[in-house]
């Protein structure tokens, strides 16, 4: 089965066409990179896949379920995503480990009653990532390296089958942009490693 297949899809709004005539298969086990400029629909292409918009035209489906037919409400939570429009929500105050932690709540703040169980398996992902340093450190103190390396185990905290990386190593010098990269592809050989879409 694939876990991307847009045929022929198009997507206008308010008269303005955003995405034309898409043909895109992604199967299980690839690692993709979205490319383009900026207003080149890398964003609209995301949201599309997010479920936040519907194609206008063309048949769309991800992870299975088939956009226009029958319920999606289940795709968002299969899916990761890593953006700096996630960062501006989280509270700086928490730790490294609370901040994954959120990511299984699939919200910015700890709203459930979580245990020493929760907290451990967010500590675990960040050591998977070889992120294990964080732990304890205020995620205000961080640097914008280790807050992305944060954001990658938050993404990672619901066992998703796409994970998409928009823009994460904006703002990283080439030491941090290195070092991050190599984190991320540790994701790839995690047990049951995502999708990755690199944008």
């Amino acid at each position: 089965m694939s876990l991307i297949r847009l045929e022929n899809v198009s997507l206008t709004r308010q008269g303005k066409t955003l995405l034309s005539n898409l043909n895109w298969t992604v199967e299980k086990g690839q690692t993709w990179a979205i490319l383009g400029l900026n207003g080149a629909g890398k964003s609209t292409l995301l949201r599309l896949l997010t479920a936040d918009f519907f194609p206008s035209e063309g048949q769309a489906e991800i992870l299975g379920y088939s956009f226009g037919n029958g319920d999606i409400t289940g795709l968002r939570k299969q899916i990761g995503i890593v953006s700096s429009f996630i960062t501006e929500r989280l509270p700086k105050h928490m730790t490294a480990e609370k901040i994954v932690l959120t990511g299984k709540y699939k919200s910015s703040i700890l709203y459930k009653a979580y245990g020493d169980k929760e907290l451990q398996e967010a500590k675990d992902m960040l050591i998977s990532l070889g992120a294990g340093e964080l732990i304890g450190r205020q995620y205000h103190g961080l640097s914008q390296g280790e807050k992305q390396i944060c954001l990658i185990a938050r993404s990672l905290m619901e066992d998703p089958d796409i994970i998409i990386l928009d823009e994460a190593t904006v703002g990283l010098d080439l030491f941090a942009r290195e070092k991050l990269l190599r984190q991320i592809d540790r994701i790839t050989s995690l047990p049951h490693a995502p999708l990755v879409l690199y944008v």
